[in-house]
């Protein structure tokens, strides 16, 4: 497996554990919620990072993707949480308040999934389970 597919694959971590989580009934988070809340918006952005990803043309150029992703799924969450809510009886100002809130939490769980991907992408390298087609 290319570094890229890996990478890509990878992407799918945020969902993987959201359902792991509903599966095993872990009682710590709402993972319910963090699937709706989160999974859905984050879908169609997974799908046009995997394409980005598959057309990165340098190792470098695929680090700088997978650090520029949670920012800009970032906001990407929140303005669809700000389209969603200004719609009703909510201010402007409370959707600016809770996109920010859902901006933070991207941002804090997207670095983590960019910590982890990277991660088992080392150990998967030291396995040989997966080769850099970027190297020389």
């Amino acid at each position: 497996m290319t570094s890229r597919s890996f990478l890509a694959l990878s992407l799918s971590l945020p969902l993987v554990f959201g359902v792991a989580g509903l599966i095993l009934r872990i009682k710590a988070m709402p993972f319910t919620a963090s699937l709706i809340f989160g999974g859905i918006p984050y879908v169609p952005f997974a799908v046009m990072t995997a394409y980005l990803i598959k057309r990165c043309a340098s190792m470098r150029n695929l680090v700088i993707l997978t650090l520029a992703a949670p920012p800009a799924f970032a906001v990407w969450l929140a303005a669809i949480v700000i389209a969603l809510n200004t719609g009703g009886s909510e201010t402007f100002e409370q959707a600016l308040g809770a996109s920010a809130m859902f901006a933070v939490y991207a941002l804090i769980f997207g670095y983590f999934y960019v910590v982890v991907a990277w991660g088992l992408w080392a150990g998967a390298r030291w396995m040989r389970f997966v080769h850099n087609e970027f190297a020389t």
